[in-house]
Parts: C-alpha cells; structure tokens; sequence
C-alpha cells in the first residue's frame, strides 16, 4: 500500500509540474501574441512621412506624353514655381504661376486651342482673342482693343499731350479712344 501511496504522490507532483509548465507556455504565448498584435498596431498606427526632393516634377499618360510639369522657372528673376498642363496636343493649356510670367504677382493661365488666352492675376484680368485683338484688360481700367489696333479706355489713363509733351493722368471717371497708333481721337471729360 505504501507503493500505491508513493504512485499517488509522484503521479500528483509530475500533474502539478505539467500543469505549470502548462501556465507558463499560456502565458508565453499570450505576451507574445500581445507583442505582435502591438508590433502590428503600432506600424500602422504611426505611418512613415517621406519627402521627395527634385528640380522638376513630369507626369506623363501611358503612351509618354507629358500631361503635365511642375517645376521653378529660373530665367526670371527671382525665379518662379509653376504648374503647366498640357492637352492631348502637347499643348499648353493651363499655367499656374507665383509671379514673373504674370505680371503683378502669381497668377493663372489658360490657352485655347484658336489662340485665345485669359490671364488672371491679383492685379489684373487679361482677355485676347485668337487673332491677338479683342483685348479686354482690367487694372484701374477697362481697356477693350480690336484686331487692328484701336482702343477704348475707360478709367485711368496716362496721357502725353503732344505738343508740348507734358504728361496727366485721367480720373477714373473719363473714356478715351486711341486710333491704332496709341494717339487720342477723343476723350471725356
């Protein structure tokens, strides 16, 4: 009996053993099972930022046409950001600039496949029709222009009388017609 006794008592300590051994691998693979579900999160939680740096950016379609190029003009000073977008043509279509090819600061471009072509910017709006007459042009004044040349001012005009070469300035209140030679043919007031 006291064989069975000992039996009993190694069979309940080898239980007792395997039963910890048990509680620990649990517990191992629950911390790690925790660690890779963190791991996980974490990666994905906190995505990585990248920079890219270049001169000039060119997105291309798939037959490698360029559609479009965002890039510094340094022929102008001082140099100048700008976004170009190009028709199916390779044409330029739209132009955003930061200033210099606008005069008065940064603007928009937009071109027309006849050759018409509008200008914005902060200090003025520019229209021109296909043969480069038919100008519309905004400052302080409104300024329409035909195809040959001759000219509508409504606003503020610069002047020289010719005689004696003495310069004003129009109140904003006049219009002024110019012949296709910039000379007046009549004004008011």
């Amino acid at each position: 009996m006291n064989s069975e006794l000992h039996d009993t008592q190694e069979f309940h300590h080898r239980l007792l053993r395997l039963e910890r051994q048990n509680l620990r691998v649990k517990r191992i693979g629950a911390a790690a099972l925790v660690g890779a579900v963190s791991l996980l999160v974490m990666g994905q939680a906190s995505p990585k930022q990248k920079t890219v740096e270049a001169g000039e950016f060119i997105l291309t379609d798939t037959e490698g046409k360029t559609r479009a190029s965002l890039s510094v003009d340094y022929t102008t000073k001082p140099p100048v950001s700008q976004l170009i977008l190009f028709g199916p043509d390779g044409r330029e279509t739209a132009r955003i600039d930061s200033g210099g090819s606008v005069q008065g600061g940064g603007g928009v471009t937009l071109s027309g496949a006849e050759g018409q072509r509008a200008i914005l910017s902060s200090t003025f709006l520019d229209l021109t029709g296909a043969d480069r007459g038919g100008t519309l042009l905004l400052r302080d004044t409104l300024s329409i222009k035909d195809s040959e040349g001759y000219e509508a001012t409504l606003g503020v005009s610069a002047l020289q009388t010719p005689k004696t070469g003495e310069r004003h300035r129009t109140s904003a209140a006049s219009l002024v017609l110019f012949d296709k030679d910039s000379n007046v043919i009549w004004k008011a007031p």
